[in-house]
């Protein structure tokens, strides 16, 4: 859903109309519908600028800059808009051009949310302001701050497992230093002698 959420909001060639423009009153008031979130009316918003926006110029600089936030090569982007790769590279760097290509960066970013670095930053602040007062959250902090860079080890691989190596018995056969040395566990017992009662 978020996909054709980010699809639709970086398509600029439809006429943006505010959401609740057509609706009664009393649907705009409903709190728990996911139209009336902050998040999605801050998304909303932020749209609706983009739209604002990209109406001030030409289609062919509006559609290099949507193209551009798709990530397509330049001269990917010059076979769609139909210029030349230098035309695309120079109009990139106008202005409003560069202007329209933050607006929607902006707002693909504010979809997707937070990436792994903001994740790993939150946590360290969390981390560092519990420090003194509740060490325990510090340390659950930093805990998953390990888990999200894989320097976290399992309690089972903390415990020091054996490893076997298995080497080719034709070329290296077992010697005297291959059989592990007698202990009480594994010493067999020896049957009492005839005649005399075992103790």
């Amino acid at each position: 859903m978020a996909t054709n959420l980010k699809q639709e909001l970086l398509d600029l060639e439809h006429e943006w109309l505010d959401p609740h423009e057509h609706l009664p009153g009393e649907l705009t008031l409903d709190l728990h519908h996911p139209m009336n979130d902050a998040f999605q009316r801050r998304i909303d918003e932020l749209s609706g600028k983009i739209q604002a926006f990209g109406r001030l110029m030409p289609k062919k600089k509006r559609d290099v800059a949507k193209l551009y936030c798709r990530n397509l090569t330049t001269r990917d982007i010059a076979k769609r808009v139909d210029v030349c790769p230098q035309t695309v590279r120079k109009w990139l760097r106008l202005p409003k051009v560069a202007h329209l290509v933050l607006l929607i960066e902006h707002l693909k970013q504010a979809i997707d949310g937070p990436n792994l670095e903001h994740r790993k930053g939150i946590l360290y602040r969390i981390a560092i302001d519990n420090e003194e007062k509740r060490p325990n959250i510090s340390i659950m902090a930093i805990q998953e701050i390990n888990k999200m860079s894989h320097s976290y080890a399992q309690p089972e691989q903390q415990a020091g497992n054996v490893v076997n190596i298995q080497i080719n018995g034709e070329l290296l056969p077992r010697g005297s230093l291959d059989t592990l040395p007698e202990t009480f566990e594994n010493k067999a017992i020896a049957p009492p002698i005839e005649g005399k009662l075992a103790d």
